[in-house]
């Protein structure tokens, strides 16, 4: 029988700030791999544009748990 790990996530979005915080990346990089598309972000509505960047960590979350034998239920 396969234990059963729980992984609360606080908060789906982070502010880019925060989440450099969280992971010590020094924000240019962030920047960069934002653009191109290695960190995911909250999508903006169409026709806005945002000054507020929001990292997904859900999304993250998700992407880290692949390749590992884990069903994820939300």
């Amino acid at each position: 029988m396969r234990p059963v790990i729980a992984i609360s996530i606080t908060s789906p979005y982070v502010t880019l700030e925060k989440w450099l915080e969280m992971s010590g990346m020094k924000e240019q990089t962030a920047r960069d791999m934002i653009k191109q598309n290695r960190i995911p972000t909250k999508p903006t509505p169409k026709g806005k544009t945002r000054s507020l960047v929001e990292i997904n960590v859900a999304a993250m979350t998700v992407e880290a748990l692949k390749g590992y034998d884990v069903n994820v239920n939300a």
